[in-house]
């Protein structure tokens, strides 16, 4: 049996939404890390919005809480616009989630892109969220053995450190404090082209909100 990580900061990933009223919703989802519990505040990712929880939902059974690993539905009093799928629940007073302005990643470019250079504008796609988004810099490469400072460009089979922006909202994770959240593909109009982690990211304060294109 996998290791639950019910002693982390609360990550829940948001799989579906549905309006059960004019002020409330039925949010779908797993709590990846930590415990998520009845009445407690809640932040959203995207939005920052503080709403409580007003029940938890396994099936026909109301819980008192959930720890990492469950799937489980809550009501919460918040306007639609304001979460999305995608979004990453979290606490407010315990290291909580938040939008990303860049992170830096590695990755290995496992098919062919040609020799992609900054300003490359592919797809990122993260815990069932794609969002378009744009090499900023190119950090270093291993290339055939050899490691090449600030590289003009990057290709097929080289293991790249790049800084990401994404061009919309955004909500991730360094992978090495929320591994699930942190891992990623990278991929343009017809293929994948590279898998890889988040190594250290900048939070960014925003009203924007998560996108879902699936």
């Amino acid at each position: 049996e996998p290791v639950r990580q019910i002693d982390s900061p609360l990550r829940f990933l948001v799989y579906q939404i549905k309006e059960i009223g004019e002020k409330e919703l039925k949010v779908s989802g797993r709590v990846e890390y930590g415990v998520i519990k009845k009445g407690q505040r809640i932040i959203i990712g995207s939005s920052k919005k503080q709403p409580t929880v007003e029940e938890i939902i396994y099936y026909d059974e109301q819980l008192t809480e959930a720890a990492a690993g469950k799937c489980v539905a809550i009501i919460l009093k918040i306007r639609p616009s304001k979460i999305n799928v995608g979004d990453v629940i979290g606490d407010p007073n315990n290291d909580p989630p938040s939008q990303s302005q860049n992170f830096k990643v590695q990755f290995k470019v496992y098919n062919d892109i040609g020799w992609c250079k900054p300003g490359y504008k592919p797809f990122i796609y993260c815990h069932g969220v794609r969002v378009q988004c744009e090499f900023v810099e190119f950090v270093q490469c291993t290339r055939k053995g050899s490691i090449m400072y600030k590289p003009t460009w990057i290709i097929k089979d080289d293991l790249a450190v790049v800084v990401i922006r994404p061009l919309l909202p955004l909500v991730v994770e360094d992978y090495k404090k929320f591994f699930k959240l942190g891992v990623f593909a990278l991929g343009d109009k017809s293929k994948t082209f590279a898998r890889g982690e988040i190594i250290e990211l900048t939070k960014k304060k925003s009203k924007w909100r998560i996108l879902d294109f699936h």
